[in-house]
């Protein structure tokens, strides 16, 4: 029997982190991309079992449809990023910067571009090694997946590292970042890619990090348990917006920035 998975929403929020995107649900239970359990599922999310009084209201998600396409190899993945990236004018350029309140230099530094097959912005993910491993899509009402045959990576912009790299969360807010002259490295979650991470801290000899939490319960907690894996020295900040791109879209600078991390004590 194929299991039919729904997209969570405003009105039917997943159950484990209490976001209304990316996260689906089943007659089996939660798929919560952002907190992890003891059981993970293929998408990259986790399974969680669901409260026993509660009842999904189907008549208001939408239902997820399988991915018909077969997996890519990676040469096919780096063959769609290079089309996809060719065929994206400056003009869609210009509209994807002005809806996500960031600037078009930032977004060709981590080579988004327009997925026309998929109707999504599409960003390429990189493993240890700085090499594409996988592309992330994001529809302009935000949903995130992935190209079939993707492997888990981070986002990494296209450019001279810094001595300081700030760390944040999804490809959009490392193109706010990279929008007010941060350096800065993208997860695919608040909890994950921790390994090509530290991986990638190493080969670019960085020496310090900034760790910018996304304000809520998960974004915190997932800076918590990076934090001891860093062995080079470190703060954890949290902005007073809900996350990079919520602070940059409201005037948010990298001064500003700066100062929140001088009132920090570096980890060491």
């Amino acid at each position: 029997m194929q299991v039919q998975w729904y997209r969570v929403n405003k009105r039917q929020p997943c159950q484990v982190c209490g976001k209304p995107d990316w996260c689906t649900y089943s007659v089996l239970g939660a798929c919560c991309m952002r907190i992890q359990s003891d059981r993970p599922l293929r998408n990259g999310g986790w399974l969680h079992r669901l409260s026993k009084n509660w009842t999904p209201r189907n008549s208001e998600v939408t239902l997820v449809k399988p991915d018909k396409d077969k997996p890519l190899t990676v040469d096919k993945l780096r063959a769609l990023i290079n089309r996809w990236e060719n065929d994206t004018t400056d003009e869609i350029y210009g509209r994807v910067a002005s809806f996500l309140n960031v600037k078009v230099s930032a977004l060709k530094k981590l080579h988004c571009c327009w997925a026309p097959e998929y109707g999504a912005l599409a960003f390429p993910m990189r493993d240890g090694n700085g090499q594409l491993c996988g592309i992330r899509l994001r529809s302009m009402t935000g949903r995130k997946w992935t190209v079939k045959g993707s492997h888990e990576g981070i986002f990494l912009p296209d450019t001279n590292p810094d001595r300081t790299v700030y760390i944040v969360e999804g490809p959009t807010d490392t193109a706010a970042a990279l929008s007010i002259k941060l350096y800065a490295i993208g997860r695919p979650s608040c909890l994950s890619g921790t390994e090509i991470l530290l991986s990638t801290i190493k080969r670019l000899n960085i020496s310090r990090v900034v760790i910018v939490a996304d304000n809520d319960k998960p974004g915190i907690s997932g800076a918590l348990k990076l934090s001891p894996q860093l062995h080079v020295p470190h703060v954890i900040i949290v902005l007073p917006d809900k996350d990079m791109r919520d602070y940059v879209a409201h005037g948010g600078t990298a001064h500003g920035i700066q100062q929140i991390v001088s009132t920090q004590q570096w980890i060491v």
